[in-house]
């Protein structure tokens, strides 16, 4: 049996970054970028005008005022997407929307609520204009040559608007994870059918499936294994073409030597089974090549904690990224009796008081009571040597529920 750090460890040590696709731009949110993007183009590529209104020469403009306006000739109008051919001349204007290009001779910007049009060819002009007012000029935004996102940059929404801004219709990123979830147990059922004695309904595949998704994997399910080695097998042998197995069940003191046989006939390496932890102590981790092989526990807490401490940290590396646990230290608002030897990862609510974070258990500990993971902000994190803890104690904790935290914070 092994610690939690070095269970990390041997599992990070194992993962390594998945291979580069050609990505559409418009989907590439969330995917990690294997190459530098470089703006072949400045944007905006001609200057522009930012609002409605009248180009002019400032200095033609440079005294005027709602009680001395300036009377300009308008030579033309120009819309968004269409280009005046003429130059303006002293105590000219053109008539200019909101994107459209600058024309030549043109200096200055004046907003239309400041102007006053006098039939077809006059506008009156209540405001003076400084010169480069409210223009944008070419490369204001990106300029051409600009490195615009690094390589390892994790593209957000509203990258993919900057990319399609400079012509990028694909990019290459770094794959995601494609992850294969089976359950194990004689005792499961699919949630759609009706509940007989001895039945419990299949819980871990559902959270494993929405927790894939995410943080940003591609989950497929592959059902229900039935506890006998032959059904195990067929049904891993079918999930050996994706880059993550996750298995819950089947991991257990009784249960384990079938599952351990299972994976050698399939090629799956194991690196170690058993981590000093609780809840999630009879964790299996194995290799075969890149493939990165985890038997998780049956019981829904321990699958989706022990998914919390090591499958995330692995998918993250294969994407191309770092995962770093987001811990805070909280004041316990009771006692939590423990004992040496494990390391502990409790179910709690996170509160505030004053500028002081608080901790309190969720209640009943046990790691087959699901629901307590819902109502959880976090887990404290109790280590191996560390026995009671009495009320008013600090501890850390690990943060599950970012939006809580930040509400907190913002009081």
């Amino acid at each position: 049996m092994i610690s939690v750090d070095e269970a990390r460890s041997i599992i990070l040590h194992s993962a390594s970054e998945l291979d580069s696709v050609a990505q559409p731009s418009a989907e590439s949110a969330g995917f990690v970028l294997a190459e530098d993007v470089v703006s072949g183009e400045a944007i905006p590529p001609f200057d522009n005008s930012a609002m409605d209104g009248y180009a002019v020469r400032s200095e033609d403009v440079q005294n005027a005022s709602q009680d001395r306006p300036v009377i300009l000739n308008v030579i033309d109008v120009v819309q968004a997407g269409v280009a005046s051919l003429k130059t303006l001349g002293v105590n000219e204007a053109i008539q200019i929307m909101t994107g459209a290009p600058l024309p030549r001779g043109a200096d200055a910007v004046v907003m239309v609520e400041h102007t006053e049009k006098l039939g077809e060819n006059l506008v009156k002009i209540f405001a003076s204009a400084g010169k480069h007012e409210n223009c944008r000029f070419a490369g204001d935004d990106i300029r051409k040559g600009q490195l615009v996102f690094e390589k390892g940059r994790r593209l957000k929404s509203y990258d993919t608007g900057v990319l399609a801004s400079i012509g990028r219709k694909e990019v290459t990123v770094l794959r995601k994870p494609r992850v294969a979830i089976l359950s194990t147990g004689n005792e499961l059922i699919g949630v759609d059918e009706p509940l007989t004695p001895g039945k419990i309904r299949s819980s871990n595949n559902i959270a494993l499936h929405s927790l894939l998704i995410h943080y940003g994997a591609i989950p497929f399910d592959f059902g229900i294994a039935r506890d006998t080695p032959e059904d195990t097998e067929k049904q891993l042998a079918r999930a050996m073409e994706y880059d993550i197995i996750l298995t819950s069940g089947g991991v257990s003191m009784g249960e384990y030597d079938f599952v351990r046989e299972t994976l050698q006939h399939l090629g799956i390496e194991i690196k170690f089974w058993k981590v000093r932890q609780k809840p999630g102590k009879p964790l299996v981790f194995g290799t075969k090549g890149d493939q990165l092989f985890f038997g998780l526990p049956g019981n829904p807490v321990s699958s989706i904690v022990c998914f919390e401490l090591y499958v995330v940290p692995a998918m993250y590396k294969m994407m191309g990224l770092t995962y770093s646990p987001l811990i805070i230290h909280a004041r316990c608002k009771h006692a939590i009796n423990k004992k040496n030897g494990l390391r502990h990862f409790l179910r709690a609510i996170i509160s505030k008081n004053g500028k002081d974070f608080e901790v309190e258990l969720t209640g009943n500990q046990s790691s087959g009571v699901l629901s307590s993971l819902s109502y959880a902000d976090g887990l404290i994190d109790l280590a191996e040597g560390r026995g009671h803890v009495g009320e008013g104690e600090t501890v850390e904790v690990v943060i599950l529920d970012k939006e809580k935290l930040l509400k907190l914070m913002s009081r």
